[in-house]
């Protein structure tokens, strides 16, 4: 959610495939101080603002992905994951990890997360595993190749060690 002092937000979208598909790659405007909101204010971001333009065509930009703070799990047996931590499981892991991916609005996410805690209470004692939750209306997933793995929700993937 956005809160009023973090508006304006410039974004730019780089669509990977088609316009509207996934993966695509997002870059925010952060000049370091927040944004202005009355038109005189925005006349004198201009030259700051075309100067991210022209970094974002030439390719400069570092992407910016939606990312929620560590929480901690809300169940005993999964694992809450934000993008960050997700990104580590899938690229570095030295566990097999399962993920579920769903979203706040998804009403069969809901009855997989159930079936995916019992699931991870059976695997609790094993250390080398990690049964995990992302929740993708929270957190974006930048690797191209993992985000083409996620058709809809709800999406489990398995990560091996």
């Amino acid at each position: 959610k956005m809160h009023d002092e973090q508006l304006p937000v410039f974004l730019a979208v780089r669509w990977e495939k088609e316009m509207g598909k996934h993966p695509f790659v997002k870059y925010r405007f952060q000049d370091g101080e927040a944004l202005p909101t009355a038109s005189a204010e925005l006349q004198e971001l201009q030259p700051a603002l075309i100067g991210w333009e022209s970094r974002f065509a030439s390719g400069e930009l570092v992407p910016w992905r939606k990312s929620e703070p560590h929480l901690a799990s809300r169940s005993v047996s999964t694992v809450h994951l934000n993008a960050s931590e997700f990104e580590d499981i899938y690229s570095n892991s030295l566990v097999d990890a399962l993920v579920l991916i769903s979203t706040d609005f998804c009403p069969s996410c809901k009855r997989v997360e159930r079936d995916l805690e019992q699931v991870a209470r059976r695997f609790a004692p094993v250390d080398s595993v990690v049964i995990g939750k992302l929740d993708f209306s929270h957190n974006d997933v930048v690797d191209e190749n993992v985000s083409n793995l996620i058709k809809g929700y709800p999406c489990i993937l398995f990560f091996p060690a």
